[in-house]
């Protein structure tokens, strides 16, 4: 399998979007709600760094054969997000930085069959060519970048990508409810964090979308 070249390029581009957003959040808001039920803005920084770290482990997998977990279990999962939302500012931020330059690097030194390896998220119950991987940095990177809520509008990101995980999202729906708005707006609500600038053909705020992930 060749290597995925279009959407590393939107991880890279994600990844410029989180940390810009992240850089406008003051170390004394790190504290503050993110969009998120529970979650602060260090929990989301937290979350994209441990993250990080986990994919790399699974290009690791893919390279050299040898499974590797991408998380150790669902709580471990949590308690590693916990303790890196209580991490000093300064040091938050320089995990996120640096988990985030590995995996591009540990990407990019990928031999061109190591894409079609299988690889897996064992704590989920999940297996998947370590191409997708790099589609899933994707999800993280541009959503929590709004879970910040730093000031970024859903109608930033770019409308390939929102109709992309829009589709994704509401793919899993046992049916899909007409709403109104632009593509960033439809896709927040499906995302299941705002509702502003959707309606229903009667004009109408839409009932909230099922849960997603």
């Amino acid at each position: 399998m060749p290597r995925p070249d279009t959407d590393l390029e939107l991880v890279a581009a994600g990844t410029a979007f989180f940390d810009a957003a992240l850089a406008r959040v003051r170390d004394e808001d790190l504290a503050g709600p993110s969009l998120l039920p529970g979650w602060t803005r260090a929990h989301v920084a937290a979350h994209i760094a441990y993250n990080a770290a986990g994919l790399r482990r699974l290009a690791d997998w893919a390279a050299t054969g040898i499974e590797q977990t991408m998380y150790p279990s669902q709580e471990g999962r949590d308690a590693e997000i916990e303790e890196g939302a209580a991490l000093p500012a300064a040091q938050l931020r320089e995990f996120v930085a640096e988990t985030g330059a590995a995996l591009a690097e540990r990407w990019a030194q990928l031999p061109e069959e190591a894409w079609d390896a299988t690889v897996g998220a064992a704590h989920r119950g999940e297996f998947f060519p370590e191409s997708f991987t790099v589609w899933m940095r994707c999800r993280e990177t541009w959503l929590h970048a709004m879970d910040l809520n730093a000031g970024d509008s859903w109608d930033d990101l770019p409308a390939d990508l929102s109709e992309r995980l829009h589709a994704e999202i509401t793919g899993g729906w046992d049916s899909v409810p007409e709403v109104q708005g632009s593509i960033g707006a439809k896709l927040a609500w499906a995302a299941g964090r705002s509702d502003e600038g959707v309606r229903t053909p009667a004009g109408d705020r839409p009932a909230p979308a099922p849960r997603w992930r």
